[in-house]
């Protein structure tokens, strides 16, 4: 698994921008789909490192991402994770993500 730190992110603009993202699956068609408040760098960090201490898929705090692996022995992809929707600093967070 790779960094967001390492390649693909320091480029963009966007990449320290709360908003809404997504990061595909690299073995099927999904996509998961979820807002942050924060800088997106550090939110696929702490996506990446959910998925290395293996968080049980059960846990309420899981994230669709980890479910996933956890379901279906996939790799995400964080290489093609980007910032589909830049926005504000997000006040409440409404909803989970998800994986589509």
């Amino acid at each position: 698994m790779q960094s967001v730190f390492s390649k693909g992110f320091r480029g963009d603009s966007r990449s320290g921008c709360p908003g809404i993202y997504k990061i595909p699956c690299k073995n099927c068609e999904k996509v998961y789909i979820g807002e942050t408040g924060r800088d997106f760098r550090v939110r696929m960090h702490e996506h990446e490192l959910s998925l290395k201490r293996k968080n049980e898929s059960d846990k309420p705090s899981c994230s669709a991402v980890v479910r996933h692996v956890s379901e279906t022995k996939h790799e995400i992809d964080f290489s093609g994770a980007e910032i589909i929707r830049v926005e504000g600093r997000v006040q409440k967070k409404t909803n989970r993500g998800s994986t589509y």
